[in-house]
């Protein structure tokens, strides 16, 4: 069953062509991210079950050592239900696929050639993350700025009064925000916000929000804010690239600290290799009435 509140997508890469597919997904709305240090990859599996893992087996192995490193994430417990991809650039399909016999890719095999379009690759990809439910009952990507004190929207009502409200999360289709005094059972659904200005960060734009409901939570009136008009392509890419930062940050920081993998996958392929030949080697033996 797929999860309802979606899935992360990791693609452990971070070359220019990984990142622009990541890019493409983000404009999709799945939550995913480029991991430049495959080292940092089992311990963000582990932290986020359930997971998409794409990796990259162009870069920082070699080829057989990144078998090793996806056959020991189908045979570890805590891992197994990680969604596994493989991307490559640089190899044919045909020699991945051989590469890659009897490993569980439950998210395929993706070769993109020298002159492949990346957009067909992230059509790809989102059919493959829609197929187990990447993005949950999500529409939008969101990010919680509540600790961010720079997170503001500011309204200027008709009597020319600045009401300053804090924003609490957001994502490029709507806003939560924290009702000031000043506006305390003044803001009504479908009521308008024109002359908004939200500042995220160090860059700061004009809005042109809806109030899509209000609610109490913990003593506090919060506003749902529905950018209804739409944002225009400037703020939308800025809004993203907000929620992307902290949400990355955000996952990077579950794995503070954890020891990185230290795993050496060359040994273990040259185990699993060792082992492969002692099974083929082994016959079974015929029964003595067995039919030559």
């Amino acid at each position: 069953m797929n999860p309802v509140a979606g899935r992360k997508v990791f693609f452990l890469s971070h070359d220019p062509q990984t990142k622009q597919i990541v890019a493409g997904l983000r404009a999709k709305e799945f939550e995913a991210y480029a991991i430049a240090d495959y080292r940092d990859g089992k311990n963000l599996l582990r932290q986020y079950p359930g997971s998409v893992c794409i990796i990259n087996i162009d870069r920082q192995m070699q080829q057989s050592m990144w078998r090793a490193f996806a056959s020991s994430i189908n045979r570890d417990r805590k891992l197994s239900d990680t969604i596994l991809g493989v991307l490559s650039v640089s190899f044919t399909e045909e020699n991945v696929t051989k590469l890659f016999e009897g490993v569980k890719l439950d998210a395929g095999i993706t070769v993109l050639g020298r002159a492949s379009k990346l957009e067909d690759a992230v059509e790809k990809y989102a059919q493959i993350l829609d197929k187990f439910g990447a993005k949950g009952r999500r529409q939008y990507v969101r990010a919680l700025c509540a600790n961010d004190k720079n997170a503001r929207l500011y309204w200027i009502d008709g009597k020319m009064f600045i009401h300053q409200m804090k924003v609490l999360d957001i994502s490029v289709a709507a806003a939560a925000v924290s009702v000031p005094a000043t506006l305390a059972g003044k803001l009504k659904a479908p009521q308008s916000l024109p002359s908004a200005t939200l500042l995220l960060g160090r860059y700061q734009h004009v809005i042109y929000p809806t109030v899509l409901m209000t609610k109490e939570a913990n003593g506090k009136e919060i506003a749902v804010l529905m950018f209804a008009g739409g944002l225009d392509e400037e703020t939308t890419a800025s809004i993203r690239s907000y929620v992307f930062t902290g949400l990355y940050e955000q996952t990077m920081m579950a794995i503070n600290g954890l020891p990185k993998d230290s795993e050496n996958y060359h040994e273990l392929e040259e185990q699993n290799k060792l082992v492969k030949s002692m099974e083929s080697s082994v016959q079974p033996e015929k029964p003595k009435n067995a039919e030559p």
